[in-house]
This record gives C-alpha cells, structure tokens and sequence, in this order.
C-alpha cells in the first residue's frame, strides 16, 4: 500500500525531494513488509487451526476407543461381580446347611449328655436310698 500522495508531496515539501523520496520509500516498504507479514501471519494461523482440527479429530477417536474399552471392562467386571456373587450365594448356602447339621449334632449330643446325668443321678440316689435302708435295718 503506497502513502497517500499528500503524505508524500508533503515529506518532500519538508525534506526535500530526495530526503522525502527515501522517505516515502522507506514508507512503502515499510507497508510491503508488513503487508507480506500479515499474509505469513494469517498462513500460519491457518496452519495452526488445520493442525488443531486435526488433533481434535484425533482426540475424538482416541476418546471413543478408551471409552469402547472401559464400556468393555465394565461388562467384563459385571459378569465377574455376577459370578463372585453367584459363589457367594452357593457358599452361603452351603454353609448354613453346615451350620445346621452342627446345631443338629450339638442337640443330640446334649440329649446325650442329659441321658448320661439322669443316669447318674438315679444311680447316685439309689445308693443314697440303698445306704438309708441298710443303716434304718442295721439293729442298734
């Protein structure tokens, strides 16, 4: 872009015609440089958006993959919880049959142990009669 011809005439007027030449000179360079700056500017810009576009496409698909994976570990987990669950639950009753075959035993065995006191202490009270009797008969 040139400097407008009454910037010009008025630098030569003030410089003088060869001081105010380079000047405009100078100006016009100056506009050229930057000129082909902002077109480096906006290429780049360009460049950079393309690059992002780019990488946003490739944030998109890694995303999708990590989340077919976790969406993949997570039925994986799900069954495994099912089945530990399952277990569980197999467990579970098969220790309550155990814990009631043990209530079962320990029930007969008090029976058991009741059997054996009675016994003894109506063996016991015999004796006791038995030895009341020979002492009641014992002449004195």
């Amino acid at each position: 872009m040139a400097a407008p011809k009454h910037v010009a005439k008025k630098l030569r007027e003030m410089l003088g015609n060869e001081a105010g030449e380079s000047m405009v000179e100078w100006l016009d360079e100056r506009d050229t440089h930057y000129d082909e700056l902002r077109w480096e500017t906006r290429a780049e810009f360009a460049a950079v958006r393309q690059q992002i576009g780019v990488l946003r496409e490739e944030m998109h698909a890694g995303f999708a993959a990590a989340e077919t994976r976790v969406t993949a570990l997570e039925s994986k987990m799900t069954q495994g919880f099912a089945a530990a669950e399952t277990r569980a639950t197999g467990l579970e009753s098969k220790m309550a049959q155990g814990f009631a075959a043990m209530e079962v035993k320990i029930a007969q065995r008090n029976a058991e142990l009741m059997k054996w006191a009675l016994g003894f202490w109506i063996a016991s009270l015999l004796g006791v009669v038995g030895a009341l009797a020979a002492l009641i008969r014992v002449p004195r």
